[in-house]
């Protein structure tokens, strides 16, 4: 997968707050909760790689106030070890986990939906043999009456 992570928070105004605020897990919560981004651990590698990109690009931009500068370059130096640490691991499998209850969410609703599908064929079906029976007793009923006038 070629990750993508959209640069352009860094050089806006709130980048200064956002950086001072927020470390490799914050970052990682951030892109998480961002509805445009579905990812899980198997785009770790990608992730880290765009971050590693992303806080280099901060560290060296001119820009970019000198406190942000460091944060972002203090962030860059630790990112590879701070990605191996227990509470990143730990927020990878969360995601993991969440991603296959919303796949198994997805498989339930696509039963639900052809179960449906079949209980309305099957209904249309019945109610067809119903009408076709209703019919076939109607025109029994029809030929007694012609029997019975003549």
């Amino acid at each position: 997968m070629r990750w993508r992570y959209p640069t352009s928070i860094w050089f806006s105004p709130l980048a200064d707050a956002w950086i001072r605020v927020y470390g490799i897990l914050n970052c990682l919560n951030c892109l998480k909760d961002n509805d445009d981004l579905m990812f899980t651990s198997d785009s770790k590698q990608d992730i880290l790689y765009a971050l590693i990109k992303t806080f280099k690009k901060v560290s060296d931009s001119s820009i970019v106030k000198n406190g942000v500068k460091r944060k972002a370059k203090k962030i860059f130096d630790s990112i590879e070890d701070t990605f191996e640490r227990r509470e990143i691991g730990e927020f990878f499998e969360q995601l993991d986990h969440e991603f296959d209850i919303r796949k198994t969410d997805r498989e339930v609703h696509k039963n639900v939906h052809i179960a449906k599908v079949l209980i309305a064929e099957k209904a249309t079906t019945r109610l067809g043999e119903t009408l076709d029976i209703q019919e076939q007793r109607s025109n029994k009923k029809r030929k007694i009456e012609e029997n019975a006038e003549v």
